[in-house]
């Protein structure tokens, strides 16, 4: 869950990586645009699944436009979900290289291709052995290949002078292969996902982002967060990086890994975050360097983590509920991260402020005078 507004995010230590959660979801044919409701009172019944309070999908709930439509809604649009089938093909691709240099097994045995499909696949797959190498959320290069596939319709043959040739060539001679086996699976997939989750998006997620912004005290970028489903992320449950011209930003997020309906929430909404990344480091920077002392590098990335997810939790309902699946998923994700003491620290001096009971000021300072004295003093 990293925006990469700048590479400054490069120095932040790789374990933040292994958490960062990203959307990516798919709409072969078009659009969905989650957007404000127009009036409290629009006519809409309400439904539970697993506990969570959805609005079915309707014509009044969101609104498609082709695909190839290039305008995007004003301020009121939180995201933009689509189904792309570039973009799947192409983060299938790499996913695929890198468990094949690593031994590992392949979503598409080989063994299930003809002759000339292996042949043809696994051309593919060497053309994809650089790009395995390189960082979904970092790198300059699959960042840019990611929003120019983003714009592309599901057209038989991938035509664009602005990717590798040898990339187009790979995606082109894959592409065939991947409908035929793989991709009505993976369309199917994340059409289901923004079908289930979408209302609920669309309901909750102008509050969510109001009160993000509201916590650190920045200012949200203008435009939707571009959203394409799409099974290969790597390790991350979604990442959000730079999105096309007229966008917040790109996510990229895995339907099969946010299945659970409290646990795809909590990550959606945290990609907002985000968009705001350097607001947030630049205010985290800033107390430290007031109180002239050294905090841990990853403090922000926790930050954000903590707040997007009590925010969420108090969006939903969900305060003091023992039940509710993404507190432990947190208190699990914090441990693997070596945050444990950050966590009891967030306890002690920010939920406080989110809860409207001290000022931003005097809780940073408490929290990050006492985050760098533990960290300058590890039991």
């Amino acid at each position: 869950m990293l925006y990469k507004n700048t590479m400054r995010r490069n120095d932040r230590t790789s374990k933040t990586l292994g958490f960062c959660r990203c959307l990516m979801l798919y709409v072969c044919t078009a659009t969905l645009i989650v957007q404000a409701p127009s009036s409290p009172l629009e006519r809409m019944s309400v439904e539970t699944v697993c506990g969570m309070r959805l609005r079915p999908t309707s014509s009044d709930n969101i609104r498609m436009t082709p695909m190839g439509t290039r305008s995007f809604p004003g301020d009121t649009a939180v995201f933009i979900f689509q189904n792309n089938f570039w973009v799947n093909l192409h983060h299938f691709l790499r996913g695929e290289a890198r468990r094949r240099s690593l031994n590992l097994p392949l979503e598409l045995p080989l063994s299930k291709l003809s002759v000339n499909e292996r042949a043809a696949w696994e051309a593919a797959l060497d053309a994809y052995i650089d790009l395995a190498k390189r960082s979904l959320l970092f790198d300059a290069m699959l960042v840019r290949i990611d929003n120019i596939l983003a714009r592309v319709t599901d057209t038989t043959a991938l035509k664009s002078n602005k990717i590798d040739p040898k990339i187009v060539a790979a995606l082109d001679s894959a592409a065939p292969i991947y409908r035929a086996h793989l991709w009505d699976q993976h369309r199917r997939a994340n059409d289901y996902w923004i079908a289930t989750y979408g209302p609920a998006i669309r309901q909750h997620a102008v509050a969510v982002k109001k009160a993000i912004a509201d916590a650190f005290q920045a200012i949200p970028p203008n435009g939707p967060i571009l959203v394409d489903l799409a099974r290969d992320t790597g390790p991350t449950l979604a990442y959000t990086t730079e999105g096309p011209a007229g966008t917040a930003g790109h996510t990229v997020l895995a339907p099969q890994k946010n299945s659970d309906p409290e646990v795809a929430l909590d990550t959606i909404f945290h990609e907002i975050s985000h968009t705001m990344d350097n607001q947030i480091t630049q205010l985290i920077d800033g107390e430290a360097k007031r109180q002239g002392i050294k905090i841990p590098p990853d403090l922000w990335h926790a930050m954000t983590l903590y707040t997007t997810s009590e925010i969420v939790k108090r969006e939903m309902g969900k305060q003091g509920d023992p039940t509710y699946r993404p507190d432990a998923a947190r208190v699990e994700m914090f441990k693997k991260s070596g945050w444990e003491e950050i966590l009891f620290d967030m306890e002690k001096f920010w939920r406080p402020y989110l809860e409207g009971k001290t000022s931003l000021q005097s809780a940073l300072h408490d929290l990050i005078q006492s985050v760098a004295h533990e960290s300058s003093n590890p039991t």
